[in-house]
């Protein structure tokens, strides 16, 4: 029946059963290692409450949870491998795997750093002539707690500084961790120029008014002053030590196994391998398959399962089973790319970024978990409407409509935020001048793009078409996007403490058009621009959508997959439609949904 106490497994021996083939599955007649439920992925959905005992899940390694005595597995992709340890309760706690023995995972400023190292899966899109041709890089994190009811996870801290902030819309006592962390001096200089424009000033985004406004934002972040993540607010070391939860890392799920009897189609466990021509093994589930693998992995790994579109299937000799839109509604938040203004010496947090700043302030944030490195890198943000037409955003030609796809007059279709500091390129020294850094969002946008297989073989990255621009209402809002910053960074007490030299003209200056006069600029200039340097905000969703048919979607209102019995997606790959924000919340509330689902089942 499994592991009968609480483990974190290497070693697929210790947890699976070991077969020559899928065949051996295939025609049944052996006693297999067996747990109630299969969970797969290690991200934001991968850690939730599945039992009163149990939390916990993983991207695509192997972790297995055990309801009542009975085993729940859990299966991630691969993380990194940097020591041997098997299926023991007693090796070390911290490891490379593990959220835990990861420095930059815990300090809020640490993430940069683990972008393209061990702890990413590195995915990168297809090239896209709509911005001119580029790939666009897109981490996801390989490690547990992933890339991540909101009220029933969430730990709200109030603080003296926002008594505005009504702590009854918060939730109070749940694990997740929310604060009001430190921001720099110029961010209230910010807040007040976005006021002088017409954006309302708000306290707190998470009202039932809605996020229309401008505010400090609010952190994952712990009063320690500690990065939460799915990881650290569900799966402790007292959930770790569970008497009936295995854990099983570095190996990678390649296929679920489905049978077919009569009309009936069921979930029966995964085949999974350490190495991309290791041995094989198999986990069977009793109850259920849970894929929780992310909006990349888990489209991938129902295709590779034989769940998809029959035409892309049998492009790679893959049996059919079950013919839905897998892969198809694909939707991630476009920016038209991070924009710099230079800012006048001493008024900025660079300083943060160079090796003596930096480490003064990882020392302090080391010794007493306060300071420049306990606070969010994005500080400030505003949400609008772009068919408000009393904001400044509407001076250019604007020949392309904005489609209205927002769910009512108080939900925003842009998002912009601003860093205090010019941000450098992923992998790239600081820059060596002082700024601010301002990001727009599409937080709507009309444009579908789509997952596919590049090959049968689930260590082989899944081809990645987010369609960027594909429809011409996502670079409208692009360009109104990048008029109201303009027009907010000309505008008091913000522009005093700037450093904006009258426009030299040159489109392909680092700080164009941040250094454009917002009056002579076109919008066919702004267009080249977000062309050049427009990227993606990493907020992918949709690839497994939710609905009530299966001509076009894949799971129905109970996350369970269409037609398929015990199996379900518990991801951001089921959200009918991108969100009108940050989607990590939305995904923590999925998780915990599932959980109550599976629960009242029980």
């Amino acid at each position: 029946m499994g592991a009968s106490h609480s483990t974190v497994c290497s070693d697929p021996r210790t947890f699976a059963t070991a077969i020559s083939s899928v065949r051996d599955v295939e025609e049944g007649g052996k006693s297999w290692q067996t747990y109630d439920y299969v969970i797969i992925g290690g991200g934001s959905l991968g850690i939730w409450d599945t039992f009163p005992v149990v939390r916990a899940v993983y991207q695509p390694y192997l972790y297995h949870f055990l309801t009542q005595g009975l085993p729940v597995a859990s299966l991630p992709h691969v993380f990194r491998k940097t020591e041997e340890y098997p299926c023991s309760s007693s090796r070390p706690e911290k490891d490379a795997t593990s959220h835990e023995g990861v420095l930059n995972a815990k300090f809020p400023y640490g993430f940069p750093r683990l972008f393209k190292s061990g702890y990413d899966w590195n995915y990168e899109t297809l090239s896209m002539p709509a911005i001119d041709g580029r790939a666009s890089y897109w981490p996801r994190g390989k490690m547990l707690g992933g890339t991540s009811y909101f009220r029933k996870a969430e730990g709200y801290s109030p603080h003296p500084d926002y008594p505005q902030v009504n702590s009854a819309l918060h939730g109070l006592n749940g694990p997740f961790s929310t604060s009001h962390a430190p921001h720099a001096s110029i961010t209230e200089d910010i807040i007040l120029s976005c006021v002088n424009v017409g954006i309302p000033r708000v306290y707190d985004f998470n009202t039932d008014a809605g996020p229309l406004g401008v505010a400090h934002l609010v952190s994952t972040i712990s009063p320690k002053g500690e990065r939460t993540s799915a990881a650290t607010a569900y799966l402790s070391s007292s959930v770790r030590a569970r008497p009936n939860l295995t854990v099983a890392v570095e190996s990678m799920v390649e296929k679920i196994i489905l049978s077919t009897e009569g009309n009936t189609i069921r979930a029966k466990g995964v085949i999974l391998s350490p190495s991309r021509f290791g041995p094989l093994f198999y986990v069977a589930a009793s109850k259920e398959v849970l894929v929780c693998a992310g909006t990349v992995a888990t489209p991938q790994l129902l295709m590779l399962s034989g769940i998809g579109r029959a035409d892309d299937l049998k492009k790679h000799g893959i049996a059919v089973v079950r013919d839905l839109p897998v892969g198809q509604g694909l939707q991630d938040h476009f920016s038209p790319g991070p924009l710099f203004l230079r800012a006048k010496p001493g008024t900025t947090w660079d300083h943060i970024l160079h090796p003596f700043g930096g480490l003064v302030a990882f020392v302090k944030w080391l010794m007493t978990g306060k300071g420049s490195f306990a606070t969010l890198t994005t500080q400030v943000a505003f949400f609008v409407r772009s068919d408000n037409r009393s904001l400044p955003m509407h001076d250019g030609e604007n020949k392309i409509p904005v489609l209205d796809l927002s769910s009512g007059p108080d939900s925003p279709d842009i998002e912009v935020v601003f860093a205090p500091f010019l941000a450098p390129p992923q992998g790239k020294p600081p820059l060596p001048y002082t700024g601010i850094t301002c990001g727009a969002i599409v937080l709507k946008p009309a444009s579908y793009g789509s997952v596919t297989l590049s090959s049968a073989s689930a260590w082989d990255h899944p081809v990645i078409d987010p369609n960027y621009l594909g429809n011409g209402s996502d670079m409208a809002l692009c360009i109104k996007a990048t008029r109201l910053m303009l027009r907010i960074a000309r505008t008091k007490p913000f522009s005093d403490r700037l450093n904006l030299p009258k426009d030299s003209g040159d489109t392909s200056a680092m700080f164009w058009p941040g250094d454009g006069d917002p009056d002579k600029v076109t919008d066919e200039q702004i267009e080249a621009w977000i062309r050049r340097n427009g990227q993606s905000t990493w907020h992918p969703t949709s690839s497994a959508r939710m609905g009530d048919s299966a001509t076009n979607s894949v799971v129905d209102e109970q996350l369970r997959v269409h037609g398929v019995e015990g199996l379900r997606v518990v991801d951001a790959s089921v959200f009918p439609t991108q969100v009108s924000g940050h989607p990590c919340s939305i995904v923590i509330a999925v998780a915990e949904r599932a959980a109550d689902l599976i629960k009242g089942e029980l």
